[in-house]
């Protein structure tokens, strides 16, 4: 929702958020009974770690970061400028964790055993969650308590645009009526009845407990993590404290000091970090999870370019690193002997805008659903996928991510077959017939078999796609695209701009029927795949000004009430609001004597747990 991401990549490299439509407009203007624990859902969802305890050996793992974006911010409050994997998941997760704990190797689920808190229970009104933290330490020695979890939550009211996960109105902190905590316990009421589900993954799962040592200004220590929830005295407070805090967060030269190391309660404490951004992390004594590291250093490299990158790996000198896929793709990464590629889902989906625009010249051609259901039966991702993406991509097939159900039981991959015949049937059954190749319109009207509403006598069924020249990967499938479009009579001519231009294009009403920027949407920091901002009535990053009243109420009930994702996925995947596209793989290399505990597939949200690994 809140990047887009130029390098195409959904390998986690750089923003969590592919599309940050909401940061751009956002200055234009997201007695307790009977404790429902079976209605949360969430002992389902529930993926538990090894029971390890492995001691430190003496031996160290290294880490290759991503070309060009090394660590730069350090505070588990950030803005949208530094909303990003190399900061949040491959970088603050290793010292300060998230509240829960989320995808454990190659699954999204979350993990209670990582988690600093027990699971969360709802009220049986649905209003209503209470969750308990397990008493471990900050490295300071203050408990990971109630008032560490209010401290997030108070910073979060008094300065909503601070954090990038806010969707304003949606979630919170609007949605937050009230919360407080005593001990460890923490109640936080809602002012509508959530799911459990769509709250334990859009919102607790962006709370990270902070120690009270942060709470303080330039001027010295302040009241933020005490003050009474949405009291003004706290308001006050709490904008100086996310004021200094986010100033100094950005301050690498601090990154070791021990105002920062005082809040680890993490596996990992950061004992080097220097001004090229390459980071060395050691143990954490104190940590009181699960799983201490099996060895003793894991060390982060930055590299400069992709260049240099792939020379480390080539001569050795890295045990694990995501590479973006088109450098193996495309023969620019060749694995020396001793390493292997493994690839995963992301927790992302691809596709390419439909300009819904009335301002479109083809708004008449692209509104009718029966065009849309023959441009995705036409697209035949997995042939895509072998010929132009080297296999290194998945199937999109709704919004659901492809590890969607690993995460959410129950739920399914809708299916979104290639029939090139069902699009050829769909078009001429509606009054086209292909002149010179083309699908031409010779029956228009509004009938049930006419060409549909606005669609003139003699229209051609061509399109303009808009696309970024940023990846030869890009081109690489939809010049494959192109060409299935056209074997069932639909004439699609791609016109590559730079990436800005495509950007900026894609927010435009005219210039384009089809627009794709090459990297999706990607479902972080907000972690449930509900589509409110891509696909619901005015929503953020809903380009193409698609809406539909049945959508819109879907969505809502896989927010709000127990309905499940199911319904919301299988319509949107019939609607076609957007033109499902392959997405890239994780894809993660790594040294083949590199073991771990926890298996060595792609995390879905590109996190790190070095912890679990080891080498001889």
């Amino acid at each position: 929702m809140h990047e887009l991401d130029g390098n195409r990549r959904s390998n986690p490299g750089a923003r969590r958020r592919p599309l940050n439509i909401r940061a751009a407009r956002a200055t234009h203007p997201r007695r307790l009974v009977r404790w429902a624990l079976a209605s949360l859902a969430l002992a389902l969802v529930l993926a538990g770690a090894p029971a390890l305890s492995a001691t430190a050996t003496s031996s160290a793992l290294t880490f290759a970061e991503t070309p060009g974006a090394s660590p730069n911010f350090i505070s588990p409050f950030a803005p949208c400028a530094y909303d990003a994997v190399n900061n949040i998941n491959q970088f603050q997760y290793l010292m300060y964790r998230p509240l829960y704990w989320f995808g454990l190797g190659g699954s999204p689920a979350v993990v209670p055993r990582l988690s600093l808190a027990n699971p969360p229970l709802l009220s049986k009104s649905r209003t209503t969650i209470i969750l308990t933290t397990k008493g471990w330490r900050f490295a300071d020695g203050q408990s990971v308590d109630g008032q560490s979890v209010m401290f997030f939550l108070n910073l979060w009211k008094a300065d909503p645009t601070g954090l990038c996960a806010t969707e304003p109105g949606v979630g919170a902190p609007d949605q937050i009526k009230s919360a407080g905590a005593r001990g460890d316990r923490v109640q936080i009421n809602f002012t509508t009845p959530v799911d459990a589900t769509w709250a334990l993954f859009s919102i607790l799962s962006l709370i990270t407990p902070l120690p009270n040592a942060w709470d303080r200004t330039a001027a010295g220590p302040a009241t933020c993590a005490t003050g009474a929830y949405n009291a003004a005295a706290t308001a006050i407070a709490c904008r100086s404290v996310a004021t200094y805090l986010t100033q100094q967060g950005a301050q690498t030269a601090t990154f070791t000091s021990a105002f920062w190391q005082s809040g680890v309660d993490g596996p990992w404490r950061l004992a080097h970090f220097d001004a090229l951004g390459d980071a060395t992390f050691v143990a954490n004594p104190t940590y009181a999870g699960p799983q201490r590291p099996r060895v003793s250093v894991f060390r982060e490299v930055a590299f400069p370019t992709t260049a240099r990158e792939t020379a480390a790996i080539t001569a050795g000198q890295v045990d694990l690193a995501y590479v973006d896929p088109s450098s193996l793709a495309t023969g620019t990464l060749a694995l020396p002997g001793g390493y292997s590629a493994r690839k995963g889902p992301p927790w992302s989906i691809n596709y390419a805008v439909i300009n819904f625009s009335a301002a479109d010249p083809n708004a008449a051609i692209i509104r009718q659903l029966y065009v849309r259901q023959a441009l995705q039966d036409a697209l035949d991702q997995n042939g895509v996928i072998t010929t132009a993406l080297a296999g290194l991509a998945y199937p999109t097939t709704s919004p659901l991510p492809v590890a969607a159900a690993a995460a959410f039981p129950g739920s399914t991959r809708v299916p979104v077959p290639y029939d090139p015949a069902a699009a050829r049937t769909l078009l001429s059954g509606h009054g086209w017939t292909a002149v010179g190749g083309v699908m031409t319109c010779e029956r228009p009207g509004t009938a049930p078999t006419d060409c549909g509403p606005g669609v003139a006598a003699g229209t051609t069924l061509s399109l303009t796609l808009l696309a970024s020249d940023s990846s030869p990967l890009l081109a690489r499938e939809l010049a494959v695209e192109s060409a299935q479009w056209s074997a069932v009579g639909i004439r699609v001519t791609d016109v590559f701009r730079g990436y800005a231009t495509v950007v900026s294009g894609c927010q435009g009403d005219t210039g384009y029927d089809l627009c794709d920027w090459g990297s999706g949407w990607t479902y972080q920091p907000g972690l449930y795949p509900s589509g409110e901002q891509i696909l619901a009535s005015g929503g953020v990053a809903n380009l193409g000004g698609y809406t539909n009243a049945h959508m819109d109420a879907l969505i809502h009930a896989s927010m709000y009430t127990p309905a499940s994702l199911v319904g919301y996925a299988t319509f949107a995947a019939a609607q076609v609001p957007v033109l499902y596209q392959p997405v890239l793989a994780n894809v993660l290399v790594t040294r083949s004597t590199l073991t771990s505990s926890v298996g060595l597939a792609p995390n879905p949200y590109g996190s790190l747990t070095p912890e679990y690994d080891s080498v001889p």
